[in-house]
């Protein structure tokens, strides 16, 4: 029996030594708990009110007034929407999916200092453009006056390589219907090389944020996300295959794959204890059953 309980101790010491390295090694995805007990219940009791006689008032008649409870305010994410440039034969030039949001910069009246209003591309933005062999523009359009250009180009390398790219893209919009501007006067600010390009046939995506600025008097900051875009030779239907992915995406999935490793390493070693847990215990049960065999 002194066999058997060293055996079992043995087993309950290496699968403590296995569920600390474990705990160890996923400490940056574990999960705390918090149990909170519920609090008592309190009982008030209200004194009954010993009835009075009086005199009937005069009656008059008033509304109550309305008490409204604000709602938490939400920031409504901004619209996803997808754009198709087409050639007079209906064949696609451009598509595009992003979600495209602006902060126009002005100077409000009587005011010195300078307001950001921030501007989202609409779901009720129209698609316009015109598509040539080697140059397509697509126009975004949506009420008061804004519009979104985006210039595409074919480009050839020296050892004949087709691509295409990204080459400007330009704002057109009215600082009148900025609230509290002082200025009238539609207003065109515009960015060369964007640094959007791939292969012909292949699309270029980013999830990430991509920020550009387009430099003026009064600048504004373009944010584009959820981005996938491609330029004349563009299937009938999605996106083509495989691609360019922006820098900032192949980082975060760099990131993630490295943070993947811990788990693994943690799932291995705990998988090695096990069986070393398993083989000692039937090792240690088979020298006991062989220390009190009986002599024949």
């Amino acid at each position: 029996m002194t066999g058997e309980k060293e055996s079992l101790i043995l087993l309950l010491g290496l699968c403590f030594t296995s569920l600390v390295l474990c705990q160890e090694g996923s400490n940056g995805t574990s999960t705390t708990v918090t149990s909170t007990a519920p609090s008592p219940t309190s009982t008030t009791t209200t004194p009954t009110p010993t009835p009075t006689t009086s005199r009937s008032p005069q009656t008059s008649t008033s509304t109550p007034q309305e008490t409204t409870t604000a709602k938490p305010s939400t920031t409504a994410k901004p619209f996803n929407g997808f754009y198709e440039l087409k050639w007079p034969n209906d064949t696609v030039c451009v598509r595009a999916t992003m979600t495209a949001v602006f902060a126009i910069t002005y100077k409000a009246k009587e005011q010195t200092t300078m307001q950001n209003a921030t501007v989202t591309v609409p779901k009720s933005s129209k698609v316009g453009g015109e598509c040539s062999e080697t140059r397509a523009t697509m126009t975004l359009s949506w009420e008061k006056g804004y519009q979104f250009n985006l210039s595409f180009e074919v480009k050839t390398s020296a050892d004949s390589e087709k691509s295409w790219a990204l080459t400007s893209m330009a704002l057109t919009y009215d600082p009148s219907v900025v609230t509290n501007s002082s200025t009238s006067t539609p207003t065109t600010v515009q960015l060369m090389n964007t640094s959007i390009t791939s292969s012909f046939g292949q699309p270029y995506s980013c999830k990430s944020n991509l920020e550009f600025v387009f430099k003026a008097a009064q600048p504004v900051n373009l944010q584009l996300s959820e981005l996938t875009v491609q330029a004349f030779q563009v299937p009938e239907k999605d996106f083509g295959p495989d691609g360019t992915v922006c820098v900032a995406d192949v980082s975060e999935n760099k990131k993630m794959s490295e943070n993947n490793v811990i788990p693994v390493a943690v799932a291995g070693t705990l998988a090695a204890l096990i069986l070393i847990i398993i083989v000692a215990y039937f090792v240690m049960k088979a020298r006991n059953n062989n220390q009190y065999k009986p002599m024949e």
